[in-house]
């Protein structure tokens, strides 16, 4: 049998934490297991071996993992209240989905922040132009 990759095994960890803290940390181990597997998937797709920085592409890779979870932990409940707050919809209770949304999307973000300040600058623009006339 081949052995575990470090992935694999961290994935493993964290659902056996869960299982054995359960109620006491279960939304915090929520939100750090939908991070950890968001940003699983995110780290796949980066490569760190054209990054600058101190030491090699491993290294690289786990501080990145390290930072996206890190916002994930700290992002999780106000993007939950920003989604309960303009759609009604009780994200609060999803704090892994929440967790996941923000890694999985971890380096993309400039390019999501660029348009939704488009669409708010547009939407800006024809309010003031519509109220002028």
């Amino acid at each position: 049998m081949a052995p575990a990759t470090p992935a694999e095994a961290a994935t493993g960890i964290v659902a056996a934490l869960i299982l054995i803290l359960g109620p006491e940390v279960g939304t915090y181990a929520l939100i750090l297991f939908g991070a950890l597997i968001g940003t699983m998937h995110s780290v796949a797709k980066v490569n760190f071996d054209t990054l600058a920085g101190m030491g090699g592409p491993k290294i690289k890779a786990a501080f990145y993992m390290v930072r996206w979870m890190g916002a994930a932990v700290v992002l999780t409940a106000f993007v939950a209240a920003l989604i309960v707050h303009y759609t009604g919809f009780p994200a609060d209770r999803w704090p892994g989905v929440i967790a996941f949304g923000i890694t999985f999307l971890a380096d993309k973000w400039p390019g999501w922040v660029a348009a939704a300040g488009e669409a708010i600058a547009a939407r800006l623009g024809r309010g003031a132009q519509g109220g002028g006339q």
